[in-house]
């Protein structure tokens, strides 16, 4: 049997232009496994419980039931004060404040 889960954390980010938000998440955001700035990562631990069946010949056994149990974590980005940054003067493409969000929706769904 394999019993999954996943969740869902968050860093703080700041900033109140599109700038200063990325020059956050790259000087205090997060690394992979191979040492790389990342915005968002996954991480998975991973344990197995089985049990055996004893038998009569030495050294041999059978597995009777096994369970994998994976645990999915995702940490992204989520800004400290959404409510301070200017909509109508920021630009709105993917590199604005605005796409923040939407890009923590975009990293979400790709589990």
């Amino acid at each position: 049997m394999i019993k999954t889960s996943s969740s869902v954390q968050y860093y703080s980010v700041r900033g109140t232009t599109a700038d200063a938000i990325f020059d956050d998440m790259k000087r205090n955001g997060l690394f992979d496994n191979k040492g790389r700035r990342a915005f968002g990562v996954t991480s998975a631990k991973w344990s197995m419980d089985w049990n055996r069946i004893e038998t009569t010949r030495p050294a041999v056994c059978s597995a009777e039931s096994m369970t994998i149990l994976l645990n999915l974590v995702e940490t992204l980005p989520q800004h400290d004060q959404l409510n301070d940054l200017s909509r109508a003067s920021e630009p709105t493409g993917s590199d604005s404040p605005q796409a923040l969000p939407r890009m923590s929706s975009v990293m979400s769904t790709s589990i």
